[in-house]
């Protein structure tokens, strides 16, 4: 078999969706009888070895090179499958049907990329997929909503997270990187929230778990929140923390190598996201994977990553004082949080590793024709 793979980055960023993007390559890599062509359009060419089988090539944010390479490969390559790892090209599905009619359109989605309703022509673009893999059943539901597509449609393939991809270095010394997270002010830190994520989208929960923090601090006074990741909402965070006057107990860290923050989830005593626009979130994967209980939001594809009561606690994410009310209830007791995180420990490893997402990738993969769509998107009406 003969893939295509096109996506917007994989290597040169940090996220969610960059790293199921590594996923998939590394799994193409290991398939045998299986030839591909990865063309990456924010990415500087792949810094991995990725064997014969597979080519990578990054366009640096260049769209007319990377259109050109695609037409190219099209032509040239003959594809039995494209992987469409955005919705941003489904502008490209035309061009796929006209250039390489045979190759199946596979379209990979993640989260509130594909929430809302599309336009009539976006949505006819998006239609002309032969199947499309979400990362959620949440994000199937509400993309199988938005644009009027059967749900048979779908193939779940949810984000995984193994150690080995954050292995812990023990040369990093957090109390001389980062002394926040041990004394502020000559007081003793004793407890620790954390968040990591791009300070780039207002969904998240920083916020709200800042505006939390005055009645955490009346019950645990010693509590710390620190804040992993950049970006522009850094600022207003920062001015909200000093107008609630709380400054003092919150620390934004900014970028972090995968070896210092796997310290830092070792640390801390509570991950806290609240998050309400997740399309699956596999950074609490990685909470759990470092034993850290998590505290999420109740509305979005987060309740596939953290099981309520089970693996961390799922609250309202607009609701301030039922996630003061969470938070308050791990910190004070220890052995519950020690519980919920062996029990996340244990649903990483068993339910989330690699070689599951390879398998159920690989099965996908080989369904080729199975798709009702298939042989007929040329002729489907406009949903």
């Amino acid at each position: 078999m003969k893939a295509l793979m096109i996506n917007l980055c994989a290597y040169s960023r940090t996220g969610g969706m960059e790293r199921f993007n590594q996923r998939i390559v590394r799994s193409l890599t290991e398939m045998d009888g299986v030839q591909a062509r990865v063309l990456s359009l924010w990415d500087d060419d792949c810094p991995a070895d990725l064997g014969e089988h597979v080519a990578y090539r990054g366009f640096h944010c260049n769209k007319i090179p990377f259109l050109l390479r695609f037409i190219g490969e099209l032509l040239r390559f003959r594809p039995d499958a494209v992987l469409v790892q955005h919705v941003f090209f489904a502008w490209l599905h035309p061009l796929i049907c006209l250039l390489c009619p045979g190759a199946e359109i596979l379209l990979f989605v993640h989260g509130t990329e594909v929430w809302d309703r599309p336009s009539p022509l976006f949505r006819r673009l998006v239609s002309l997929a032969d199947r499309i893999v979400s990362v959620s059943l949440y994000t199937t539901s509400k993309m199988a909503e938005a644009y009027a597509i059967p749900v048979s449609r779908f193939h779940l393939l949810q984000n995984v997270f193994e150690l080995r991809d954050f292995s812990s270095d023990d040369a990093v010394d957090l109390e001389e990187r980062f002394p926040c997270l041990f004394r502020v002010n000559e007081s003793t830190v004793q407890y620790r929230l954390l968040t990591v994520t791009r300070l780039a989208d207002r969904y998240k929960g920083e916020r709200e778990t800042i505006l939390a923090l005055p009645a955490i601090l009346r019950r645990f006074p010693d509590t710390h929140y620190y804040i992993v990741g950049k970006g522009p909402l850094a600022s207003a965070l920062r001015d909200l923390a000093r107008k609630l006057s709380v400054e003092d107990h919150v620390h934004l860290l900014g970028a972090v190598t995968d070896q210092e923050l796997a310290k830092m989830y070792g640390a801390c005593d509570v991950f806290v996201m609240p998050s309400k626009g997740e399309g699956f979130g596999i950074v609490y994967l990685e909470a759990a994977a470092h034993r850290l209980p998590a505290i999420a939001g109740n509305v979005d594809g987060s309740v596939e990553a953290v099981v309520d009561g089970e693996t961390g606690l799922c609250v309202n994410p607009d609701d301030v004082p039922a996630i003061a009310t969470a938070v308050i209830d791990l910190l004070q007791d220890p052995e519950r949080r020690r519980q919920m995180g062996e029990k996340g420990y244990r649903r990483v490893v068993e339910s989330f590793s690699h070689e599951r997402f390879h398998r159920q990738f690989e099965r996908i993969l080989c369904l080729r024709g199975a798709s009702a769509n298939a042989g007929a998107r040329h002729t489907q009406p406009v949903p």
